[in-house]
């Protein structure tokens, strides 16, 4: 039998009887499109919210996720619920909070993180990293 390889291409037809007749086709160059893939930085923006503590609360709930997900990530929200955040109005459920009041939350545990966030008297900056709309 006819071996196949990447620059060829062997066709076997069988015909009538026991003869088998080969035709190899010429050699093609295999090429592969050129996509530009975009790089993560791209896939994402970040943005910077100030919000003011309404009723000691921010306004919105921290999704769990196992730490293995988490590496190299801040914290998730998982719904907005309440004011003030409710009203602002920018944030997302799956915006990642990278940093608050310049301290990162990368890395950091999900129950640091959010005794941190509860730990904030009355203002907080928050600096929100998000995917890209499609």
């Amino acid at each position: 039998k006819a071996q196949r390889n990447l620059y060829s291409v062997v066709e076997e037809v069988e015909t009538k009887g026991t003869n088998t007749y080969t035709q190899t086709l010429p050699k093609r160059q295999l090429t592969t499109p050129s996509i530009k893939k975009p790089s993560p930085s791209e896939d994402y923006h970040e943005f910077t919210i100030t919000l003011r503590k309404c009723a000691k609360r921010l306004g919105f709930k921290i999704r769990k996720d196992h730490p293995e997900e988490r590496r190299g990530k801040g914290l998730f929200i998982a719904s907005i619920d309440y004011d003030p955040a409710l009203s602002d109005g920018r944030l997302r459920s799956g915006d990642e909070l990278r940093k608050i009041n310049g301290e990162t939350l990368v890395d950091v545990e999900q129950r640091t993180g959010v005794a941190m966030l509860k730990a904030i008297d009355e203002e907080v900056t928050m600096i929100v990293r998000r995917k890209r709309d499609p």
